[in-house]
């Protein structure tokens, strides 16, 4: 799924939204087996772009509103959420909060974009379904699953949501909504 690897592609892709920005959180969870990795890509990209990278911990929902009030109290100007299930299952409320601190979001996926977040990039889950349900007509074909080599997503999807960017009092650049797979009115 390249979750580590696109962290830092989706800091990327927020500078690029909110180019002035130059403190940015990211959320993660400390107990996720990638978040060491995560943050060291993040903490890679943030140091190519020149900007200050806070990164905050939350296990789940009773530690988000620290973490949001620790955001505002460092001076963060917009945030990456990590990829992880918690914070994908979490969405609706991580969205409201960052609305509420006024700090534009990035999410792992283009529906948590339709659930509030500012962005969502990430592999598209249709392409991985196709290739899911390949892997598997494969095996049922009898292939031995040793055989089978290891795929990275290679189809990925952007959107914006242009009602949390009103919000925000942010204008997305026309050449960024050009690129996107979808936009959310």
């Amino acid at each position: 799924m390249m979750s580590v690897e696109l962290n830092a592609k989706r800091l990327e892709v927020l500078l690029e939204t909110v180019p002035k920005a130059r403190r940015i959180a990211a959320l993660l969870r400390r107990r996720s087996p990638t978040q060491q990795r995560a943050e060291r890509a993040l903490r890679a990209g943030a140091e190519t772009a020149g900007i200050e990278l806070l990164v905050f911990s939350a296990e789940g929902a009773s530690d988000y509103q620290a973490a949001f009030a620790a955001m505002r109290t460092a001076g963060a100007e917009a945030l990456v959420i990590g990829s992880d299930s918690r914070f994908h299952a979490d969405v609706e409320l991580l969205a409201a909060l960052a609305r509420e601190a006024r700090l534009p979001t990035i999410c792992e996926w283009v529906e948590m974009a339709r659930a509030g977040c500012l962005l969502g990039f990430g592999p598209s889950p249709a392409a991985l379904r196709r290739r899911l349900a390949h892997y598997v007509a494969r095996i049922l074909r009898g292939a031995s699953v040793g055989e089978l080599p290891i795929e990275q997503p290679t189809t990925f999807e952007l959107a914006f949501n242009l009602k949390t960017a009103r919000g925000l009092g942010l204008t997305i650049p026309p050449m960024l909504l050009a690129r996107a797979d979808e936009v959310i009115e």
